[in-house]
């Protein structure tokens, strides 16, 4: 067995624990976080500003105007256009459509397709279940 002055200085012995703590440090790197285990200097030539960055309202897209809501409240009034508007806006095809309009023709399809469902099956249980109120109606 070597003695301790026979071994190089180049050659660094590990034992298990700081092979660990090696690999739990890369690891840490590799996925993007800052090496907790090297010395941070805040002197104030070093000294970051942590303060977080927002957009700005120019780097946003512009909102959409009230009269082009209107028009867009307009066109859900009119039976199966409303249904043709929503799926053209919806898609992601359509490049003259902002990203708030896109979002919101998918959350009104959403819940336009929610609610026929809703009335169909409550139709098909009236149906069955009071066949005697719809003679009386006349149906």
């Amino acid at each position: 067995m070597a003695k301790k002055k026979d071994i190089p200085k180049s050659v660094k012995q590990t034992t298990a624990p700081q092979i660990v703590e090696h690999r739990r440090k890369q690891a840490y790197v590799s996925r993007g976080y800052a090496d907790p285990y090297v010395p941070t200097d805040y002197s104030n030539k070093t000294k970051k500003d942590f303060t977080p960055k927002f957009k700005m309202e120019s780097e946003h897209e512009p909102s959409i105007p009230t009269k082009k809501w209107l028009g867009i409240l307009f066109i859900q009034l009119i039976p199966l256009v409303n249904l043709i508007a929503l799926i053209a806006w919806s898609s992601k095809k359509n490049s003259r459509v902002s990203n708030t309009q896109r979002n919101y023709a998918r959350a009104t399809l959403l819940f336009a397709l929610i609610t026929y469902a809703i009335v169909a099956v409550a139709a098909v249980v009236i149906f069955f279940a009071f066949p005697s109120l719809l003679v009386d109606l006349g149906l």
